[in-house]
């Protein structure tokens, strides 16, 4: 997988691993599921959001596909053109 990364985050992790580096963030968490947590960092004066994913696992596919759900098994969903 080549994860996307633009503008300020691309400088600042520029030749690093942005899946390492997002490991590392600290900051206010503000949302904390299992396998999933939401939080706000800064980074060079500008705050930013980071919506980290651990992965659902396979007893989690097997759950939706028995409810006839399909699993949500990226970030498609957040993506928006523009």
């Amino acid at each position: 997988m080549k994860p996307v990364v633009t503008g300020e985050l691309a400088r600042a992790w520029a030749g690093r691993d942005p899946f390492v580096e997002v490991t590392r963030l600290e900051g206010e968490t503000y949302r904390a599921l299992e396998g999933r947590r939401t939080l706000r960092f800064e980074l060079a004066g500008r705050a930013y959001f980071a919506k980290i994913h651990r992965g659902i696992g396979w007893r989690e596919v097997a759950k939706n596909l028995l409810r006839l759900h399909l699993p949500v098994l990226g970030a498609q969903r957040e993506w928006r053109d523009g």
